[in-house]
C-alpha cells in the first residue's frame, strides 16, 4: 500500500519523496538568500567611490574612498 497525504488542498496525492523534495529545496532556497544577503551591502545612495557601514545603532556610517596618488594610478596610454 502506497503513502499518500490525505489532505491535499490542490488535489495531488503527495508521496514522501515529494515532500522530502519540497523540504530540500525549501532548505536550499533559504541557504541562499541567507548567503546573498550577508554578501551584499547597500551602498545607501551613495556612489561606488564611498565604504558604507551599518554600526547596528543609528544610522550609517559612510567614508569616500581616498582618491589613489598620481604615482599609485595605472598608466592611461595605449598597452605596449
Amino acid at each position: 500500500m502506497k503513502f499518500a497525504w490525505r489532505f491535499t488542498p490542490i488535489g495531488y496525492n503527495f508521496r514522501r519523496a515529494d515532500i522530502l523534495a519540497i523540504l530540500f529545496a525549501v532548505v536550499i532556497l533559504g541557504g541562499l538568500l541567507l548567503a546573498a544577503s550577508r554578501w551584499v551591502t547597500l551602498n545607501n545612495g551613495f556612489g561606488p567611490d564611498w565604504d558604507c557601514t551599518n554600526p547596528g545603532w543609528g544610522g550609517p556610517v559612510c567614508m569616500k574612498k581616498p582618491t589613489p596618488l598620481p604615482s599609485e594610478q595605472p598608466p592611461s596610454g595605449p598597452a605596449r
